[in-house]
């Protein structure tokens, strides 16, 4: 009977060791996959910042070199106008060598596939001002 104890209570005491050892490898397991995750989220918003900075600054670099800001506004075709015509009007020198980059902005922007325009319509026209 000595022997049939001893052995019962090795193996207790061998079963309590191995489920503590599970339980901490499981722990262990856990934390290092939370690090993981996180290490991640980390890096994706990281990354996301960085893109949101860089196309910021994409759209701000031409106007803010002149300390100028870019405003769109509607404006109604009359008679007569052309993209040319408009782009006399509204084009500031300072930030456009040429009128054709103009046009091919207006053109851009309003999704024009060419350069004739209707009276009574509207499109969308960039002007910078120095406020």
């Amino acid at each position: 009977m000595f022997g049939k104890e001893k052995i019962m209570k090795y193996t207790a005491v061998y079963s309590e060791h191995r489920i503590r050892r599970a339980s901490r490898s499981r722990r262990n397991r856990f934390r290092k996959n939370l690090i993981r995750v996180c290490a991640i989220v980390l890096v994706f918003g990281a990354a996301m910042a960085a893109v949101i900075i860089m196309s910021s600054n994409a759209v701000r670099t031409h106007a803010s070199v002149s300390g100028a800001n870019k405003y769109y506004k509607s404006v109604t075709i009359m008679p007569g106008d052309t993209l040319w015509s408009i782009a006399e009007e509204y084009m500031d020198p300072m930030q456009y060598t040429d009128a054709r980059d103009y046009i091919k902005e207006l053109r851009q922007i309003n999704s024009l596939d060419s350069d004739s325009i209707k009276s009574g319509c509207h499109i969308i026209v960039s002007y910078y001002s120095y406020d």
